[in-house]
């Protein structure tokens, strides 16, 4: 496989942002080279869809699975 082909990872669980949790079931999937930057693209995109800026802090914690 080359190192840089994407898979499909898919997260779901909680988000918090500033220490809070901002929800509590949330789902998202995304095409990513690595598990980190799926991460990084789904906290994006959640911010993205609540109105956050890109500064502010988002800490996925629930599981993100490879397909």
């Amino acid at each position: 496989m080359n190192s840089t082909a994407k898979k499909l990872y898919a997260f779901k669980g909680a988000v918090q942002v500033f220490g809070k949790i901002a929800a509590n079931n949330y789902a998202a999937t995304t095409w990513a080279a690595s598990e980190a930057k799926a991460r990084s693209n789904i906290a994006f995109r959640f911010k993205q869809s609540m109105g956050y800026t890109a500064s502010v802090p988002v800490k996925l914690l629930g599981k993100m699975t490879a397909q």
